[in-house]
């Protein structure tokens, strides 16, 4: 550092900083008041980098680069780099970073450390958690000490082998049971339901899911008898602590899951403090197994299955009006479809809503229909702080409800909010640690951070266990892609959307290597595709706005928030807004949607 004074004439106090991720710097910056893109200017500021080699790196323009350092100094109260630099150099010292020199005399020290030290403290504490471990890495389970299990799927032993939606409902109802008892931990169906249909080594479940204890077990149905066999074992000796056999009718369904998991809670040695220890939402026996069917064909997703799931649990309903629960699915089936896209979003959305509100008339106390209500609340009604409540509020009823901790983190990071959304993603991933979805949703939200190579290990660790989970290879090309077009290799980014065969990123490619003829065309094409579908609207402004076509851009984002396309939630996190995030029409459209600061 001397020797960087003499030969630059600096103290060594203005030497550019080298930070990397997971240092008590990052998680301070939100104590500044700065924002997500904020903090990444800051960062590459102390590290050194000229304005322009920031604007290439960040994808926007020189324009926006002086108009974010401009906003970052005004928030710190300081004039310049150099002052961001020893700024920043002092948190660092408090927090235990490398040493800086000691202040010049008559400037007390506290004067120029304005985080706190609890604050960094605390900070220094969330990136060994969250940064330090990293993504692929088993995340820490809720309480250590509790008791755990897995309820695996109950297999389907009927001659007619025609009762597997019986089977996973009996798995699925006791794994819901069992997360309420005190002291018991309990992975989420997902994970647990990843040994579907394989064989089973014990050993090799209980690594995988972290547990002590599995739950195994077999339905036999003829007629009107039913017979369910069930054992507990013990993932380290394989020692059996308990196995039981039940001989009863359809009609002692209810019965017999709530002396199976009374069973468990005894084998255990735990304390049970509720009897019964199943809900029973609905004292139809058809209602309940119409319900059932509804949910195994939910869970196997894709619009036809989805379709079947409504029928069913509308069956149900007219079965028993005051069936909550399946109201509560209703809602939750309807959002997924309005997601995907297999409905226009105000009829899938209001029938969403519709049915969520209709569950909280009946039962206010049901953790799905909060969660459904939130998702329907920013996707399509744009009510973010509404939704945030119902979040909270869902997870008050149920703080295992892996399902409302993933759906909160993509709320979050919707918003910019991306250390927060980390923590939901986390959360999810240790009460379903084994469930893709949750973890190619904490992928996209580290491809929005620009943590690429983190994205890219955690999505070849779930393509490792199933290759042809689409959102994973979409999330994974998007990392590659992203990450090409930030380092300007935009030869490399129409390589990899080639392959992918995805338009969007070839178009801006296209945009970027300076072959405005071929970008406008397959632009014109998503506009042309946007008259019967809405949605591509979102899609033809990107490439507009590519090419420098601002109107034409802003026109077609009109139009999609007409149709209340669910991609407008993304506006404020996408990287490929940022040369229009200074013109006064996208901050009118953030207000409508929400995302105005």
């Amino acid at each position: 550092m001397a020797l960087f004074a003499r030969k630059f004439g600096r103290d060594e106090r203005e030497a550019p900083l080298r930070l990397k991720d997971g240092d008590a710097f990052s998680l301070c910056l939100e104590s500044y008041g700065l924002t997500a893109r904020e903090g990444e200017i800051v960062r590459l500021l102390i590290e050194g980098r000229t304005n322009e080699d920031i604007a290439a790196q960040l994808f926007i323009s020189n324009h926006t680069v002086k108009n974010h350092v401009h906003n970052v100094y005004k928030k710190l109260g300081i004039g310049n780099r150099v002052q961001l630099i020893q700024r920043f150099r002092s948190a660092l010292e408090e927090s235990g970073g490398p040493p800086a020199p000691a202040a010049p005399a008559g400037r007390p020290r506290a004067a120029r450390f304005v985080v706190p030290a609890l604050i960094v403290l605390v900070a220094a504490a969330a990136a060994a958690v969250y940064f330090l471990i990293g993504p692929g890495k088993r995340p820490p389970r809720p309480v250590a000490s509790r008791r755990s299990i897995a309820v695996l799927p109950f297999v389907d032993l009927s001659a007619a082998k025609d009762h597997e939606y019986l089977c996973d409902g009996l798995s699925e109802t006791l794994i819901d049971a069992l997360t309420h008892i005190d002291g018991l931990w309990v992975p989420a169906r997902t994970s647990a339901f990843f040994f579907k249909d394989k064989a089973r080594d014990l050993r090799d479940v209980g690594e995988k899911l972290g547990v002590e204890h599995v739950l195994e077990g077999s339905v036999q149905v003829a007629g009107d008898d039913l017979r369910i066999t069930a054992r507990i074992e013990s993932i380290r000796d394989g020692r059996q602590l308990w196995s039981g056999i039940f001989d009863r009718k359809m009609a002692d369904i209810f019965t017999i899951q709530d002396d199976i998991a009374k069973k468990i809670a005894e084998a255990l040695k735990l304390t049970l403090y509720k009897e019964p220890v199943l809900r029973r939402y609905t004292m139809s026996l058809e209602s309940y197994d119409r319900y059932m069917k509804g949910i195994f064909f939910y869970n196997k997703r894709g619009r036809e299955n989805l379709e079947k799931a409504l029928v069913f649990f509308s069956s149900a309903i007219e079965l028993d009006p005051k069936y909550a629960l399946a109201h509560a699915w209703i809602a939750e089936t309807y959002t997924v479809i309005g997601s995907w896209g297999f409905l226009p979003p105000r009829e899938a959305f209001s029938r969403a809503r519709e049915a969520a509100l209709e569950a909280l008339e009946l039962d206010d106390s049901l953790a799905e229909a909060h969660s459904a209500l939130a998702d329907v609340s920013y996707l399509y009604d744009w009510e973010w702080d509404r939704a945030e409540a119902e979040y909270e509020r869902a997870l008050v009823i149920n703080p295992n409800y892996a399902v409302t901790h993933s759906s909160y983190a993509q709320f979050l990071a919707c918003q910019g909010r991306f250390d927060e959304s980390m923590e939901r993603h986390w959360r999810a991933r240790g009460l379903d640690p084994l469930s893709l979805m949750v973890r190619s949703a904490m992928a996209n939200t580290l491809i929005w951070m620009g943590r690429y190579d983190q994205a890219e290990s955690e999505l070849a660790k779930v393509l490792e266990m199933d290759p042809e989970y689409e959102p994973a290879k979409e999330y994974l090309h998007q990392a590659r892609l992203r990450r090409a077009l930030l380092g300007g290799d935009f030869a490399g980014a129409l390589e990899e959307s080639r392959a992918a065969g995805d338009r969007l990123g070839m178009g801006i490619a296209h945009a970027r290597m300076g072959d405005r003829p071929e970008a406008l065309k397959i632009a014109d094409e998503y506009a042309a595709e946007a008259e019967s579908d809405p949605n591509e609207a979102y899609t033809a402004a990107i490439l507009f706005f590519a090419l420098g076509e601002g109107d034409r851009g802003f026109a077609l984002l009109d139009k999609a928030r007409d149709f209340r396309s669910r991609r407008l939630v993304f506006l404020k996190t996408s990287p490929y807004f940022e040369t229009v995030r200074q013109d006064p029409r996208f901050t009118a459209l953030l207000k409508k949607v929400g995302l105005a600061e």
